[in-house]
């Protein structure tokens, strides 16, 4: 039973990783596909408020106060993952699927479909 909850836990940090690294490289792609210019950053936070710079699309601002402390936490988690040893529960990892997903739904929705309206 307590190698089921360490290899549980293992499992969810990882997946903090990977939706960590998924929606920052998302972010990244829509920023080149914007602008053409590849930031060279790391924090899912900075890539949000250089889409709402280049968009002026209010959901982003609001995105950065609403889940603040879910965006803080999927940046801590990509890096604990990789290099500290730390836990995190299944309700975080929920909330910051959430976070991802509404996301990219968004940009989805509006940013893509409205270039290829052009």
């Amino acid at each position: 039973m307590r190698q089921l909850k360490i290899n549980l836990t293992k499992a969810i940090i990882i997946w903090h990783a990977l939706s960590e690294q998924a929606l920052q490289l998302y972010l990244k792609a829509t920023i080149l596909y914007l602008t053409g210019e590849l930031l060279r950053t790391h924090s899912i936070r900075t890539l949000i408020a250089s889409i709402f710079e280049i968009t002026n699309d209010k959901f982003f601002k609001e995105l950065s106060k609403k889940h603040r402390f879910i965006l803080k936490l999927t940046e801590h988690a990509y890096i604990a993952a990789r290099y500290l040893p730390t836990t995190f529960s299944a309700e975080d990892a929920d909330a910051m699927i959430r976070v991802v997903d509404e996301v990219v739904s968004h940009v989805n929705e509006t940013i893509r479909s409205d270039s290829k309206k052009s």
